[in-house]
C-alpha cells in the first residue's frame, strides 16, 4: 500500500494576510482540487430581522463568502498548473432565494445566495480556460 504524503498549512480565513501566506506557500505546487466548505452561522435569536447587528453580518460574510473568493483567487496560479483543476463551493439550501419560506437567519441566508453568485461569476470567468 503506497503511503500518501500530505502536508498541511494552517489558514486564518478571516485573515487577508494569512490567505495570501498560505498561497505563497502552495506557490510552485499544482493543486488539483479547492473544496471552500467553511461556513458558519449565528444563533438564529442573534440573526433574526430585529436583532441582526454589523459585526453578525462581517463576521458572517467574512467566513461565508469573502474568505471562499479571495482564497481562490490567491490559489489560482497553483490550480492552474493542475490540468484539469476543481474548485467547489459549499453553499446551503438555506442561501436559495426562491427555497425561503421560513425567513430568519439573514446574515446567513445573504451570505450563502451571495456565495452562489460568486460560484456563478467564477463559472463564467473560468469556462473555456481547461477548467
Amino acid at each position: 500500500m503506497k503511503k500518501l504524503g500530505y502536508k498541511t498549512y494552517e489558514c486564518d480565513l478571516s485573515s487577508e494576510s494569512s490567505i495570501n501566506s498560505f498561497a505563497k506557500n502552495l506557490k510552485d505546487e499544482p493543486l488539483e482540487l479547492l473544496l471552500n466548505i467553511a461556513g458558519i452561522m449565528a444563533p438564529h435569536e442573534s440573526d433574526s430581522l430585529t436583532t441582526t447587528t454589523f459585526a453578525t453580518l462581517l463576521k458572517t460574510f467574512t467566513t461565508n463568502t469573502f474568505a471562499p473568493l479571495l482564497l481562490t483567487q490567491s490559489l489560482l496560479p497553483s490550480l492552474l498548473l493542475s490540468p484539469p483543476p476543481r474548485i467547489g463551493l459549499m453553499s446551503s439550501r438555506v442561501g436559495s432565494i426562491a427555497d425561503n419560506s421560513t425567513g430568519g437567519s439573514y446574515a446567513y441566508r445573504a451570505s450563502k445566495a451571495v456565495l452562489n453568485s460568486i460560484g456563478k461569476s467564477m463559472a463564467m470567468d473560468l469556462r473555456g480556460k481547461g477548467y
